[in-house]
């Protein structure tokens, strides 16, 4: 009688059949447990959207835009102090997109903050000036620049009425006109750029000028009128010459520099004495 030869399949030991079928069964329940939490996650997300989180920020960037815009415009005066509960009063809305607005511009140098309701305008400083007005001149530059041979014959044609409206402002002393004349000048040339990462840097360094040309066009104390550096840039952009064009715009920027140090300066020691009194 010979021997019967089992099949290797059925060799195995005790227990082993049941050892595999447990991790299957582990397996399954790792795989059910992640398509839950997928599935939660989803659910979510879902309920996130319904939620609208992104309408507050998009609220207190809208508060921070119009803020900047007033900041650039010279609406304010160095050293003003701003409540936060008037600002609430003015935007219509609550504290916290008015504060996160706030805080922005904090982080830009824009504003100081005090506490968290206590906010103002920096102070006049030479130093700070000097250091803006740095900045200003390198990344100016480089936008007029850029811009020269992407203005088109209608923006230089707005450019020279807004230099003849700076130049018939100035001379009626009318501080407001003549703040908005150069600005709207200068900022025609920027964005002609198309540079909006540069263009973005100088609104916040604008931002940060405004209160200082606020106080010193309302004294209009400069030797400088007329900003006859302007017609060197229209010239310049005319003969589509970038680099004169930036030179020029440098030579306005240090023209009309002198004259606001000095009455920074003048302003600084008159507080001085007045605190030693």
């Amino acid at each position: 009688m010979g021997l019967r030869v089992r099949p290797m399949l059925h060799h195995r030991r005790p227990g082993v059949e049941y050892f595999g079928a447990g991790i299957v069964a582990k397996r399954r329940t790792y795989e059910y447990m992640m398509y839950s939490r997928i599935a939660n996650q989803n659910e979510h997300k879902a309920d996130m959207a319904r939620l609208s989180p992104s309408k507050p920020v998009k609220l207190s960037t809208r508060i921070h835009k119009e803020f900047q815009d007033l900041l650039v415009a010279g609406e304010f005066k160095p050293g003003e102090k701003l409540r936060v509960a008037d600002l609430m009063e003015q935007t219509g809305t609550s504290i916290t997109p008015v504060r996160e607005a706030l805080i922005q511009l904090v982080s830009e140098n824009a504003v100081e903050m005090y506490s968290p309701r206590a906010f103002a305008i920096p102070a006049l400083s030479l130093d700070r000036y000097q250091e803006i007005r740095a900045m200003r001149l390198a990344l100016e530059g480089i936008a007029t620049e850029a811009a020269t041979p992407r203005l088109r014959p209608d923006e230089i044609e707005r450019l020279q009425k807004l230099h003849d409206a700076f130049v018939a402002a100035e001379a009626h002393r009318d501080g407001k006109a003549t703040l908005r004349n150069n600005r709207e000048f200068h900022f025609l040339i920027y964005r002609a750029a198309n540079m909006p990462l540069l263009l973005a840097t100088i609104e916040r360094l604008w931002a940060m000028m405004g209160p200082i040309l606020n106080v010193f066009y309302e004294k209009m104390e400069t030797d400088y009128t007329g900003a006859e550096e302007h017609l060197n840039i229209l010239a310049a952009v005319r003969a589509d010459d970038g680099a004169k064009a930036a030179q020029a715009m440098q030579n306005d920027l240090r023209r009309g520099g002198a004259s606001i140090e000095a009455y920074i300066s003048r302003h600084t020691e008159m507080a001085e004495e007045a605190a030693g009194k």
